[in-house]
C-alpha cells in the first residue's frame, strides 16, 4: 500500500466522510500547560497572535452612541466589510503557506521515513516546527471564524447559507497534504529509527504545542478531525501507548456523529430563524468536543508520563 494511500486512510478518513455529510446534507477556552523543556515555538506563535489575531471583542465591536446611530443595515454593512478584509488575507496566507512549503519541502524525499533528515532527530525538530508553524498556522481563518460566531450572537443580518459556505471555503487553507506527509513520516521515523522516550517526548510535547496553537479555540469539524488523526497515528508508531487509542477512537465517533447530525437537520430552505439557532447549538456542541480534545491531551500526557 502506497504511502499516500497509507496516510488518507489514518488521517484523511474523517475529513473525507466530514465532506460527505457535507455534500449529502446539501446543504472557554481551557489551555493546555505547556511544558518548559519544549519551548522550541511558544514565543513565536504568542508573538505571532499578538499581531494577527484579534480579541471577539475587537473584531466587531460599536460604541453606544454608533449603535444607536447605525441601522441593522449598515452594522451587517460594517461587519461584511471586516469580514472581506479578512478573506483577503486568507488568500494571501494561503498562498504564503504554499510558497513556505516549497521552501521547506522542496524534494519528495521526506516522505520516505529512511531518508536521512530523520536521523537527525534535532533537525526533524526544527523541521517539524517549520511544518507546523510556516504552512498549517492561519490566524486569519480563527479571525473569520470569531467575527462569524460575533455575528450570529449579536443577530447581526446575514445569509446563513451563504455565510456557512464561505467558512467551509476555508477549511482547507494551510492544510496542503505535503504538511501532513511529513507529519506522518516524522511520526513513523520514531519507530523506524527506534528514537529513545526522551525524544519521542520533545517531538510529542512540540506536536501538542503546535496543534494548540494552529488550532487554537476553533473547534470545527476538519480540526477536530485533524488532531485526532495525529493522535492515532502517534499510538500505532509507538509513541503513544496503546491504551490511548480508545479514548481518541470514542472522540472521533462524536466529533463525525455531531458533524453529522447537523448537515443532516440543517435545511436550506428552512426559517432563518431556526437556521440560526441551529448553528447556536452546533456551535455550543463544537466547544464541548473541544473541552473533551483539551481533557484528552491532558490525558495523553498522563499516559505518556506513565510510559516513561
Amino acid at each position: 500500500m502506497s504511502k499516500k494511500i497509507l496516510f488518507g486512510i489514518v488521517l484523511l478518513a474523517g475529513l473525507l466522510l466530514w465532506w460527505a455529510i457535507r455534500a449529502d446534507s446539501e446543504f472557554i477556552e481551557e489551555e493546555v500547560e505547556l511544558v518548559d523543556e519544549s519551548p522550541l515555538i511558544e514565543t513565536e506563535i504568542r508573538e505571532e497572535k499578538k499581531k494577527k489575531t484579534p480579541k471577539l471583542v475587537e473584531v466587531i465591536k460599536f460604541d453606544k452612541a454608533e449603535a444607536v446611530v447605525l441601522s441593522s443595515e449598515e452594522i451587517a454593512k460594517k461587519a461584511y466589510h471586516e469580514l472581506a478584509l479578512l478573506e483577503a488575507k486568507i488568500r494571501k496566507k494561503g498562498e504564503q503557506c504554499r510558497m513556505e512549503l516549497k521552501k521547506i519541502l522542496p524534494e519528495d524525499d521526506f516522505i520516505d521515513p529512511e531518508d536521512a533528515i530523520y536521523k537527525d532527530h534535532e533537525l526533524v525538530l526544527e523541521t517539524t516546527k517549520n511544518v507546523f508553524l510556516r504552512t498549517m498556522y492561519r490566524p486569519e481563518t480563527d479571525s473569520a471564524y470569531l467575527l462569524f460566531r460575533d455575528m450570529l450572537q449579536n443577530e447581526v443580518p446575514f445569509d446563513v447559507d451563504q455565510m456557512i459556505d464561505r467558512l467551509d471555503d476555508q477549511f482547507d487553507v494551510c492544510r496542503n497534504s505535503r504538511s501532513l506527509n511529513f507529519i506522518e513520516s516524522a511520526i513513523e521515523a520514531a519507530r523506524h529509527h527506534k528514537w529513545n522516550e526522551r525524544n519521542k517526548q520533545k517531538f510529542f510535547e512540540l506536536s501538542l504545542q503546535s496543534l494548540d496553537s494552529t488550532i487554537g479555540i476553533h473547534y470545527s469539524t476538519p480540526n477536530l478531525v485533524y488532531a485526532l488523526g495525529i493522535f492515532r497515528m502517534m499510538v500505532e508508531n509507538e509513541m503513544l501507548p496503546g491504551s490511548a487509542l480508545e479514548d481518541i477512537n470514542y472522540l472521533h465517533i462524536k466529533v463525525i456523529d455531531q458533524e453529522r447530525l447537523f448537515r443532516q437537520s440543517y435545511k436550506r430552505d428552512g426559517d432563518e430563524l431556526q437556521k440560526r439557532q441551529m448553528l447556536r447549538d452546533n456551535f455550543g456542541h463544537q466547544d464541548d468536543l473541544g473541552i473533551e480534545l483539551r481533557e484528552l491531551i491532558k490525558s495523553l500526557r498522563s499516559h505518556y508520563s506513565d510510559e516513561l
